[in-house]
């Protein structure tokens, strides 16, 4: 299908895809599949990413004993696995709702996006962050 790419520009895909016998809809679904990997596909990236990183870590992996995720789909039983044969345990907290968040201290106002002044506070060490509008 590469060979289809590198030509089309110069034959056109039709053209190409009948010398080579290909029908045209399986370089549409090859190309389809380049845009947007199947569910397949990505489970065997993100678990490679699990096993990537035990690897970065190293002999740091002692010290790495809990992995807080939420629920999202790109997470798999994999994921999970490779995590866990390495002695991390992961913990799953339900996804984040944006029309339900609601600001950590409501009795002070929201930061808004355009403003030029915004105070952090850091929260749990550092863990979560509030931001507020800055006093002028």
């Amino acid at each position: 299908m590469k060979l289809v790419q590198q030509l089309r520009g110069r034959f056109g895909v039709e053209f190409v895809l009948r010398v080579l016998g290909v029908a045209s809809s399986t370089y549409r679904g090859w190309v389809a599949r380049q845009a947007a990997p199947s569910r397949r596909e990505r489970d065997l990236w993100t678990t490679q990413q699990a096993r990537n990183l035990l690897m970065d870590l190293g002999n740091l992996t002692d010290d790495f004993r809990v992995l807080i995720r939420d629920r999202a789909g790109q997470f798999t039983t994999s994921f999970d696995a490779a995590l866990s044969d390495a002695g991390v345990h992961v913990v799953k907290i339900p996804p984040h709702r944006a029309l339900q968040l609601a600001p950590p201290r409501p009795d002070h106002p929201i930061a808004e996006p355009g403003r030029t002044s915004i105070r952090r506070r850091p929260v749990l060490g550092g863990l979560i962050n509030e931001h507020e509008p800055a006093t002028a």
